[in-house]
């Protein structure tokens, strides 16, 4: 035989064995419970666990006894509330800061634009359009985070 003919038939031999195994693969075990997988939940549901499943999960795991569970829903609850307004109060925060930092700029605008000639202010606007300013870019975070890309956000002439 010659070797072509051997590769040919080892071809063969490798790609029927494996469409034979593939019937055995698709009856392979079950995938583990819900609560042994890893990722999202097949809810869909993203974000910390309720404190009904948090209490089924202790149970089952530790094997807490009903009056156990009672206990633990009731700490898992107020622990729940706490969060939840911390994480409210977290929000107020951040929404008042981002309405002075918007006043502040405001206000910055205006004493700015009292102090430019009108070219200036034209250019200055239209710089501001392109995220001008030597800014870093759009937002105004700096290089590298979500800006156009170069250094001094657009004011090329800039040395």
């Amino acid at each position: 035989m010659t070797s072509r003919r051997i590769l040919a038939l080892a071809g063969l031999m490798l790609t029927g064995s494996m469409i034979s195994t593939l019937p055995a693969l698709a009856q392979q075990s079950a995938p583990p419970p819900a609560a042994d997988r890893r990722g999202p939940p097949p809810d869909g549901r993203r974000g910390p666990p309720t404190v009904d499943a948090r209490v089924q999960r202790m149970t089952a795991d530790l094997g807490l006894s009903a009056e156990q569970a009672t206990r633990v829903r009731t700490l898992l609850t107020a622990e729940r509330r706490e969060a939840d307004s911390l994480l409210a109060d977290r929000a107020r925060r951040q929404d008042a800061e981002r309405a002075a930092m918007m006043t502040m700029r405001t206000g910055t605008e205006k004493s700015l634009s009292a102090i430019l000639t009108s070219d200036q202010r034209l250019k200055h606007d239209a710089m501001r359009a392109r995220g001008g300013e030597g800014r870093g870019g759009r937002d105004g975070r700096g290089p590298g985070r979500g800006g156009n890309g170069r250094r001094h956000g657009g004011d090329r002439n800039r040395r």
